[in-house]
């Protein structure tokens, strides 16, 4: 009977090994899923990730004969900022009643001229800070609600990167997304435009055998800054992601907070002129289009389309809200297709475009306790 036992217990033991064995490469490709999950900070996201969901209906400003081609658009104080390429200026400031609008950014090589607008704006200790791709034009903001046009550029910087979008992390210091030599997914730089430290690798899911332009491209991402704390987010255009990410003064490194991914970018190439490119197409499908925040929120304008050809996929009716740990609080959907969005207090202001009037803005309020339930 021992010797049965040990036999049938051989036998066990042997079916348990062949078992293993043939199914090995299943869980070694489940694991490989679940750690590719875990470290690549991409979970899934659906409209049930958020606890609450409002609609808004907004009022037109009917603003169209003070603005040109425009942009983008920030909010302070009481007033909205264009990026709007006039004839001479290429920027905007305005209150929405109208009772103040002026034109500044003047073109051209000057000392006091911009050559051209990147259409990036941050909010500062009082300053707006602009970037035409190479430098950065500081104004006091109290100089253009007083209609004066005095701002102060940077030196340029020797160090020549594309970059995308800029954010500020203190009155001295920016972080910028673009495409970077060395691969890398951020660059810390200085008000005189000296490149600090090139930071964060993309999160991709396996290693990719293309120039580091072409996944700089795939993963192009607008940022918004925390307005007191070392934590910035990063919304992507081409992927439903948005992280919250923290970066350390002492050594520029970065720890990601939290977030949330849909679906990542689809890194393809085509080559042109014998050179690969990325090349959006439509299997391509957008995500965040735009962002703003305040000390409670990031707001992110969310597409979810694919790029079909004669679809406004690069505008959106939804406002992902989340809190600055990265977590979704509250989901808005809009009665307009937008393009940029903007928060002043318990207003959202949204770029808007009509066949027939052409740009507009759409005034949006937010409900007392919106983010409950």
């Amino acid at each position: 009977m021992p010797m049965l036992r040990l036999e049938g217990k051989i036998d066990g033991d042997r079916h348990i090994k062949t078992f293993i064995m043939k199914n090995l490469h299943s869980y070694i490709s489940v694991l490989a899923l679940i750690l590719a999950i875990l470290f690549s900070g991409c979970k899934t996201q659906d409209t049930s990730s958020f606890p609450n969901t409002i609609s808004l209906k907004g009022k037109l400003l009917s603003i169209g004969d003070k603005i040109g081609q425009v942009h983008s658009l920030e909010a302070v104080d009481d007033y909205l900022i264009f990026t709007d390429y006039q004839e001479e200026s290429q920027y905007t400031i305005l209150k929405p009643d109208l009772s103040y609008c002026f034109y500044f950014g003047r073109k051209g090589q000057g000392p006091r001229e911009m050559p051209q607008s990147s259409g990036v704006k941050m909010i500062r200790n009082g300053h707006l800070i602009l970037s035409d791709g190479y430098r950065l034009y500081r104004h006091s903001l109290d100089s253009l609600y007083h209609s004066i046009d005095h701002p102060i550029p940077s030196p340029k910087s020797d160090k020549i990167d594309t970059h995308v979008w800029v954010s500020d992390l203190t009155d001295s210091l920016f972080i910028a997304t673009g495409t970077f030599p060395n691969g890398k997914r951020f660059k810390i730089f200085d008000n005189k435009g000296t490149p600090l430290a090139y930071i964060g690798d993309y999160p991709l899911d396996e290693k990719i055998d293309l120039p580091f332009y072409v996944i700089g491209s795939a993963y192009v991402s607008m940022m918004t800054s925390h307005p007191t704390s070392n934590r910035f987010a990063v919304g992507t255009n081409y992927g439903g992601m948005l992280d919250v990410m923290e970066w350390n003064a002492s050594d520029y490194t970065l720890n990601r907070i939290g977030g949330v991914c849909e679906f990542k970018p689809q890194v393809s190439s085509k080559s042109y002129q014998g050179t690969p490119n990325f090349v959006p197409n439509e299997k391509t499908r957008w995500g965040y289009l735009n962002m703003d925040s305040d000390a409670n929120y990031i707001y992110a304008l969310y597409s979810g389309r694919f790029q079909i050809k004669g679809t406004r996929y690069w505008w959106g009716n939804t406002i992902h809200v989340f809190d600055w740990n990265g977590t979704p609080v509250c989901q808005i959907k809009l009665d307009k297709d937008v393009r940029d969005i903007a928060v002043m207090k318990n207003k959202l202001y949204a770029l808007y475009e009509d066949a027939d009037i052409g740009y507009e803005i759409m005034e949006y309020v937010l409900p007392d306790n919106w983010t409950k339930k």
